[in-house]
């Protein structure tokens, strides 16, 4: 029990300062960049936008010419083409798109 407080108070910090994160909402405006970052918009109301995407607070970016990025695009567009709702979840630092925070990730809601 000790070793699980303790896990959970070291990840407090990043998963509270810096990143950003979406209410439920729908994905608007899907962009394809050229050097395969993935850009659309949300919805949903955010919070936590990390200085760096302060232009841009609906707008999330994903690495599509990664791996990981290529999973999450796939779901993207799944939840974007189902017209389902999503909540995303930020890294807190705009490493994809210079002003636009990169996606930690999202789920669709029922």
């Amino acid at each position: 029990m000790k070793k699980q407080l303790v896990s959970i108070a070291m990840l407090l910090p990043i998963l509270v300062f810096g990143a950003g994160r979406s209410d439920t909402g729908y994905i608007r405006d899907v962009h394809y960049m050229s050097n395969g970052a993935v850009i659309f918009s949300s919805t949903g109301a955010r919070t936590g936008t990390p200085g760096c995407a302060s232009s841009q607070p609906t707008r999330w970016a994903i690495p599509a010419s990664t791996p990981q990025g290529k999973v999450q695009l796939a779901g993207l567009l799944s939840a974007y083409h189902a017209n389902k709702p999503v909540i995303v979840l930020g890294t807190g630092d705009c490493s994809v798109w210079s002003d636009t925070e990169s996606v930690n990730y999202f789920h669709t809601v029922e």
